[in-house]
């Protein structure tokens, strides 16, 4: 570890990206972010004490520079041939897969595809590659901004390890193609989405938009949704995945989608629980109201 921040594999650069990094974690805590993360803890978790949830803040400032580190050492992988091949060994290493990999398995075996929806907890960047390295091919929804290099750099970053990415706007058609095809879709359903069809749904307590393309996909695909994280254990990453999740029968569209939202939601409740500080606490999830419908 390199003052909190992970060093695995690292070259003549990462020392210095790290202590950057370091140093920008721990002026964040004066930005308006630390503010929407404090904020967000004390309506989501008021039964902890103010000590720790700050405690929790610092370990989220930690996290996210931890993420953009390992986000640079995934971006290596499309320098050249080697460079991908340390890549992957260095991906194999870093997360471990746990025997609830039979559930992607089962799932995949059914011939309808593999939707996986999952959180902003721990690194989901490692989630996709991981899976695609696993023999899982397929894709992942993405935000795209016109002219975002951050967003192209992504983009770049899972192209160099066998990942497509399908921009929101446009993910109805693809992604149902990629279902079809019998390959796998992975989706980030735990954080309101603009321009994507949305219903409240209760979320730490709290009546929260929450999107339903999980279940929309499902529905059009003839498939489960499986839920999956990969989150920090240690010095390295655990992928785990959790029962099927099926469409409830003999209800309307509406009310199945809403349904599906509300056990998504119970699920990524249950994990950020576990490790509060691997979630993405800095986003205004608990301040977004849901849409009166006229």
């Amino acid at each position: 570890m390199i003052d909190g921040l992970t060093s695995a594999a690292a070259g003549p650069l990462e020392p210095v990206l790290a202590a950057t990094l370091q140093a920008s974690a721990k002026l964040a805590r004066f930005s308006r972010y630390e503010a929407t993360v404090l904020r967000n803890l004390e309506l989501a978790l008021p039964e902890l004490s103010a000590a720790r949830r700050r405690s929790i803040a610092r370990g989220v400032r930690a996290h996210a520079a931890n993420l953009l580190m390992e986000w640079a050492r995934l971006a290596r992988a499309s320098r050249s041939e080697s460079e991908g091949e340390c890549t992957r060994a260095w991906l194999e290493r870093q997360v471990t897969v746990d025997e609830s990999i039979r559930v992607a398995h089962e799932v995949r075996s059914r011939g309808r595809g593999l939707l996986i929806a999952t959180a902003h907890i721990g690194n989901w960047e490692l989630l996709a590659a991981r899976m695609r390295q696993l023999g899982f091919e397929g894709a992942v929804v993405g935000f795209q901004r016109r002219k975002d290099p951050s967003a192209e750099w992504l983009v770049r970053m899972r192209q160099g390890l066998g990942v497509e990415t399908i921009g929101q706007a446009q993910a109805g058609r693809r992604a149902l193609e990629v279902l079809r095809a019998g390959r796998t879709l992975g989706i980030l359903a735990d954080l309101q989405a603009r321009r994507i069809a949305n219903q409240p749904a209760k979320f730490f307590g709290h009546l929260v938009p929450t999107v339903v393309a999980p279940a929309a996909l499902a529905r059009a695909a003839g498939c489960a949704v499986v839920p999956a994280y990969c989150v920090r254990a240690g010095n390295t990453y655990r992928l785990s995945f959790e029962a099927p999740l099926e469409l409830a029968p003999g209800v309307d569209r509406r009310g199945a989608a809403g349904d599906l939202a509300q056990r998504l939601n119970a699920v990524f409740e249950k994990w950020i629980r576990a490790v509060p500080e691997q979630w993405a606490w800095h986003q205004p999830r608990f301040f977004v109201r849901p849409r009166k419908r006229s």
